[in-house]
């Protein structure tokens, strides 16, 4: 069934340190999503190939060093009524 309708990620592993990365993986499916050990949550999208995930990662951090919008709030402001 999950072939129709694909994965939720709903059962996730205990985050794992690598590359100077933490990150989480679906039980299900093997899809990779960033780990924030400070808050404690997971966050960004999910992907499979991790030095893919750990760009990502890095583009997001620079934005923010940049004094940019992270992309889910941009995304947001965009979102809202006018």
């Amino acid at each position: 069934m999950s072939a129709f309708r694909g994965c939720w990620h709903e059962k996730m592993s205990w985050p794992i340190g690598v590359q100077g990365y933490s990150y989480q993986v679906c039980l299900g499916c093997g899809a990779k999503r960033l780990f924030d050990e400070t808050m404690f949550s997971a966050y960004g999208p999910f992907r499979y190939d991790l030095q893919e995930l750990a760009a990502w990662g890095e583009c997001e951090s620079q934005s923010a060093r940049m004094g940019k919008m992270p992309e889910k709030v941009r995304e947001g402001v965009q979102q809202r009524p006018s």
